[in-house]
């Protein structure tokens, strides 16, 4: 059996957003510290992107890093790590291990988690410049998962993405959950990117959640009612599995 604890996006930054509150940077880290203690009996921890909120390296602190650091190694078990688009410059996956704070997490023991991970059925989509050719970053999700575990119904996509369920769709930056079912054809997609609360629903045969950012980047009334959540996900050897 896998069991994996889901994160949202943080957006850490030392200056804090400006609708939120001086004390946003330390009020993410309790709650991220509530995180590690939710942990203690999954196998895994994945972020779905968004760690850091400045594009910019000099716009993010090495007390901030440092305190990010620390929670990594906090967790009693692997941790798994999405690229979002607040964490590339210019789109660019190459410049995580270049410039970014999000690289320093993943010198510091953290797995990037792009393809397949190594040891849990577990898929990682990275943040897209252009969403409208999705379609090859999804090969190696139907091949090498059908030779690695022969039926992706019990695995787990994880992407950074502006995915929308039906009847929701925003109009200005919208990837339909049916054309990433189609893409994918089985199993389960969790997402980041939409801080908004989309909940669990069923598109074409493939299961998607979304519980919104670990954060509150806003003060409009959805954002101040919304309680922000992390998520689990389970799949067993009999093909069962859920969020």
């Amino acid at each position: 059996m896998t069991s994996v604890c889901l994160v949202g996006d943080l957006h850490l930054s030392d200056r804090s957003p400006v609708s939120c509150t001086p004390q946003y940077n330390d009020q993410l880290f309790t709650m991220l510290r509530e995180v590690v203690d939710l942990s203690n009996s999954v196998d895994a921890v994945v972020f779905s992107g968004d760690v850091f909120h400045a594009k910019a390296p000099h716009r993010t602190s090495h007390r901030t890093v440092q305190r990010m650091i620390d929670v990594v190694q906090a967790f009693p078990c692997p941790v798994l790590l999405v690229p979002g688009n607040h964490d590339l410059q210019q789109d660019r996956l190459a410049s995580i291990h270049e410039t970014q704070p999000f690289g320093t997490l993943l010198r510091a023991g953290a797995r990037l988690l792009v393809g397949w991970d190594r040891e849990f059925p577990i898929y990682g989509v990275p943040w897209l410049q252009d969403w409208s050719d999705h379609g090859e970053h999804f090969v190696e999700w139907l091949t090498e998962g059908d030779s690695r575990y022969g039926d992706l119904q019990n695995c787990l996509l994880v992407a950074h993405a502006p995915i929308y369920p039906p009847g929701r769709e925003n109009p200005f930056e919208c990837v339909p959950a049916s054309d990433i079912a189609g893409a994918m054809q089985a199993g389960y997609c969790y997402y980041g990117h939409v801080h908004d609360h989309h909940g669990t629903f069923t598109v074409d045969g493939v299961t998607f959640c979304n519980q919104g950012a670990l954060s509150r980047g806003s003060l409009q009334e959805e954002d101040l009612t919304r309680r922000p959540a992390v998520t689990y996900w389970y799949s067993d050897r009999s093909g069962d599995a859920a969020f």
